[in-house]
């Protein structure tokens, strides 16, 4: 019963992340939300018109009882499966493009820091000394690297940099969230199986949709990053803005090969 609860409590964490921060960032995947809920409500189940399972008490227990939802709306496709799969979909894709790189990261601290260093002076010539590791990102490097990414170039207070270790662990604890709230659809018969995959497959239909959207217009509007909407809203959604280059080495220990579009253990000498 709990997991049935979960898009409401996610989606009211949502709204306040919204609130106390009031950016782009917040703003889309809400908008998002409101999107499919409108679109699935409003127009798929109305054209496709499928009761929940028990309507017509065909459905018996294995002790003989009838069983089914206590729901009067159509069942066809499932609003809980389709909506917990696309935010999982947007949180994945988000990650993904988070994960930041160890020398890119020491190299943007160099740079927040006005070229002072909290590390030794040796460490700070090797930073000011580092060939510049990013070039110029699109959305066909996007769509080409899109599970190979390491990072953007741009301050930590937009980009919000996760290491490997952070990235799977911020994933695995969504997936305990969202994912088994569609399961829990089918067990308590609010919903048959049938509906339940229809509603995953629209959700993240949708959410892969809206992620190429947002971010065509993330390069769109990159030159508004940081500044103010209408005195309330803030732009802090920037896109990636480099790729990776031979030899670069993640926060975990990891170089990524440009050429062979492999993770390798970096060596102990490195």
């Amino acid at each position: 019963v709990v997991w049935s609860f979960t898009p409401y409590i996610v989606v009211c964490y949502l709204c306040l992340q919204f609130v106390i921060h009031r950016g782009t960032r917040q703003l889309w995947t809400l908008v998002w939300v409101g999107f499919f809920v409108s679109l699935n409500e409003l127009i798929i189940k109305r054209l496709v018109m499928e009761p929940r399972p028990g309507t017509f008490l065909e459905v018996r227990d294995y002790d003989g009882k009838f069983r089914g939802s206590c729901l009067k709306s159509c069942g066809m496709p499932s609003s809980h499966a389709g909506l917990t799969s696309g935010l999982f979909l947007l949180i994945f894709l988000d990650g993904v493009f988070r994960i930041r790189t160890r020398r890119e990261v020491q190299a943007a601290d160099f740079e927040d820091d006005g070229g002072k260093r909290r590390e030794s002076r040796d460490a700070a010539v090797a930073v000011e000394r580092m060939p510049s590791m990013t070039a110029r990102r699109t959305v066909r490097d996007d769509c080409r690297e899109c599970l190979r990414y390491r990072g953007p170039r741009c301050s930590e207070k937009f980009s919000k940099p996760l290491s490997r270790f952070a990235f799977i662990q911020y994933v695995c604890t969504w997936f305990v969230v969202l994912v088994p709230s569609s399961l829990a659809r089918i067990v308590l018969y609010d919903h048959t199986a049938k509906q339940v995959i229809v509603g995953q497959m629209v959700g993240l239909s949708l959410a892969y949709g809206w992620w190429w959207i947002v971010r065509c217009l993330q390069y769109l509007y990159e030159g508004y990053l940081n500044k103010q909407i209408c005195g309330f809203l803030e732009h802090n959604f920037p896109p990636p803005s480099g790729h990776p280059v031979l030899g670069e080495e993640d926060m975990d220990g990891y170089k990524y090969d440009s050429e062979s579009a492999e993770l390798s253990t970096s060596s102990s000498s490195e």
